[in-house]
């Protein structure tokens, strides 16, 4: 009732319908897997996030408003929210199970320029010659003199080149990814960007431990495996949908809208999911 605004075609309303449908189909499943699994929602959890949206909704007085308005009960809203934090618990567990943390450390060296953060100095100059001679020359005690006279950065060369402390992923590549192999106190190089070649002091470097980012890693890494995972499952349930409705394209896990070639399912209940 909240999606259906007033003025909308009817197409659109079908094609809502067909969403809600998916969505209800995709719930049944993921029930059986918290039911095989022991997964419950604490009702504390549905409050908070209850509040939550309370909150993001302009208050309690605003929140009732639109629920009179789409029709809907709170109690609605809560079952919502449930079903919604019964989902993130199943995936939670699925993709524990799923995705072992030797993978996720590979994710993480891979992506470990965004988990860096660096203080670096430069010499910046367009002859590459230039930067292949001052590569050879620099030393850490030399950097500052030469990032002086020879650098074309007009923001740093009068410091030295310094660049201050920054995420590794502020710079333009392959600078970003050239200060976290660089080892501390040691200089690389040349390397070229669009603003021209670089010889690079790493000064000091900081990097999150992978302890920190496991749950970031997860959560990202898990998202396309949940979806892999929920799909799959769904593909080998038998799915029933009334032909008013639409058909369940198993490719997609979605119910679609029928076309005029589509066969009809053999049955012409509402809808039905057998695992």
């Amino acid at each position: 009732s909240q999606q259906f605004a007033e003025g909308q075609g009817e197409q659109e309303k079908k094609d809502l319908a067909r969403q809600l449908l998916s969505f209800l189909i995709h719930q049944v499943v993921i029930d059986e897997e918290a039911e095989v699994r022991d997964i419950d929602v604490r009702g504390d959890a549905v409050e908070q996030r209850m509040q939550q949206l309370v909150q993001d909704r302009g208050g309690e007085q605003r929140f009732e408003e639109q629920l009179d308005a789409s029709g809907a009960s709170r109690a609605d809203v809560e079952e919502f929210i449930r079903q919604d934090l019964l989902r993130e618990e199943v995936a939670r567990a699925v993709v524990s199970e799923g995705i072992p943390d030797a993978q996720l450390r590979e994710e993480y060296t891979r992506r470990l320029v965004e988990f860096t953060e660096v203080h670096v100095a430069h010499i910046l100059v367009q002859d590459p010659e230039l930067a292949q001679r001052l590569a050879g020359q620099a030393t850490p005690q030399t950097f500052d003199e030469l990032a002086r006279k020879f650098s074309e950065d007009p923001s740093s060369a009068e410091q030295g080149g310094d660049l201050g402390v920054r995420q590794a992923t502020d710079f333009a590549e392959p600078f970003g990814s050239t200060t976290v192999q660089i080892p501390v106190g040691q200089i690389g190089g040349p390397i070229e960007t669009e603003f021209g070649h670089h010889i690079i002091l790493v000064k000091e470097r900081t990097e999150m431990p992978f302890e920190t980012v496991r749950d970031q890693l997860l959560a990202e890494s898990g998202e396309e495996f949940f979806i892999d995972w929920l799909l799959e499952r769904v593909r080998e349930a038998d799915v029933l949908v009334n032909p008013r409705f639409g058909v369940f394209d198993e490719q997609s896990g979605e119910v679609i809208d029928r076309r005029a070639t589509t066969p009809l399912p053999p049955s012409p209940g509402d809808v039905q999911v057998e695992p």
